[in-house]
């Protein structure tokens, strides 16, 4: 059958335009292995970084109770200021006395730790849990 310009079309240099269905579920099950593997990744990843930002506050706790000692001789009678903190731990005094003191990093609600749960620092250093990966 002649086009316009006189020549004659054949079915055979039609060219198909998109794609396939199974073309399209080839892609969509690749995309859902590489989800179904970076995805844990992720999760770990974003699990460390809290789990630093915790540890940087219990430091950063510590060293105000350090500093708090350092100028009336004792630990008890101090509470934490407000800046002390991250976002998804909350930072507190588990045990005070005269002469020591325990800090706790505990998960806030909404977001867990199954490998470490909760941290604590005491005044002597000693850190809690002990499981590697955790300090």
């Amino acid at each position: 059958m002649p086009n316009r310009k006189g020549s004659v079309v054949s079915k055979e240099k039609r060219f198909q335009m998109g794609f396939t269905l199974v073309e399209l579920m080839v892609v969509v099950a690749i995309i859902g292995i590489l989800a179904s593997v970076a995805y844990p990744a992720y999760i770990e990843h974003v699990r460390k970084a809290r789990r630093a930002d915790a540890q940087a506050a219990l430091t950063q706790a510590a060293q105000f109770m350090e500093r708090s000692y350092s100028l009336s001789q004792k630990y008890s009678g101090v509470s934490l200021p407000s800046s002390i903190g991250a976002a998804q731990y909350a930072i507190s005094i588990s045990a005070q006395s005269d002469t020591a003191f325990t800090l706790q990093a505990a998960p806030a609600s909404g977001w867990s730790d199954p490998k470490c749960g909760t941290l604590s620092l005491d005044n002597a250093g000693v850190k809690t849990p002990t499981t590697p990966g955790c300090w």
